[in-house]
């Protein structure tokens, strides 16, 4: 690897490093970093080499409109195992970014102190519902830069879905209500209301109509009503009570005429 502008060469970096307490020379945090990262991570290399050899296979079983993934929860317990094993421990936090945005800490440390640092502010779509908005990207974000830290992959680019708005449903036009209608009664009943002159109902005129027939012809009527409607029994009276009632007693007192 190249030594960038400014760097001294290895001995005497970490000659100075003694000298300063451990803190190293006094060089820009670009150049720190990659000194640091050069003769401070040993430990932490040497860790990781075993945890490759040692993590198993991360299941993509979850599943989304684009495809199965890894979730964050199956990542998670399938990576810690073996960090563990290995005298290794990830922590992912948060510090306040710049104009309010939130940036996402992972880090990566071996128990001798060595450590990679991921820092990666969150994208959110201001547009939506803002803790909505903030839980996805963090969920997003968390499983990216850890398998990111950590140097693995688990096809996390085929799930687009943990990120994406939920999508509204489309509006319906309400579609105009139809008139509900009763079915006309086939065989409606006679009125038995008497009129507001005391004038009698529909029943009693048509009982009173049996009533003036002479005494044959009114039994006529009452024996054919009786047959035609299935009647048993000597009182006709209290069966006459429908529309088809009237209009069979009506049509037979006609027929007297002919």
């Amino acid at each position: 690897m190249p030594v960038p502008t400014g760097c001294e060469p290895y001995n005497t970096c970490k000659s100075l490093q003694e000298k300063q307490g451990g803190r190293g020379p006094g060089f820009t945090p670009g150049k720190l970093l990659f000194i640091r990262f050069s003769f401070m991570a040993n430990e932490l290399a040497k860790s990781l080499c075993g945890f490759y050899a040692d993590v198993g296979i991360i299941q993509q079983g979850a599943k989304s409109n684009y495809g199965q993934f890894a979730d964050l929860p199956t990542v998670l317990s399938t990576v810690l195992p073996a960090l563990a094993k290995h005298n290794l421990i990830q922590s992912q936090t948060f510090e306040p970014g710049p104009e309010g945005t939130t940036i996402l800490v992972t880090t990566l440390m071996h128990v001798s102190g060595e450590s990679i640092v991921s820092r990666l502010p969150l994208i959110t779509n201001r547009n939506s519902n803002a803790m909505f908005a903030l839980g996805g990207a963090i969920t997003y974000f968390r499983r990216y830069t850890l398998l990111s830290i950590l140097g693995l992959s688990a096809d996390v680019e085929a799930d687009l879905e943990d990120y994406q708005e939920p999508v509204a449903p489309e509006p319906q036009t309400a579609k105009p209500a139809k008139a509900i209608t009763s079915p006309p009664i086939k065989n409606p009943p006679l009125g038995t209301s008497k009129g507001p002159n005391g004038e009698p109902s529909e029943r009693d005129k048509v009982i009173d109509s049996i009533k003036k027939l002479p005494n044959e012809q009114a039994q006529s009527v009452i024996n054919a009503f009786k047959k035609q409607f299935k009647i048993s029994g000597t009182t006709v009276a209290n069966q006459i009570t429908l529309k088809d009632h009237a209009l069979f007693i009506q049509q037979f007192i006609e027929s007297f005429a002919k």
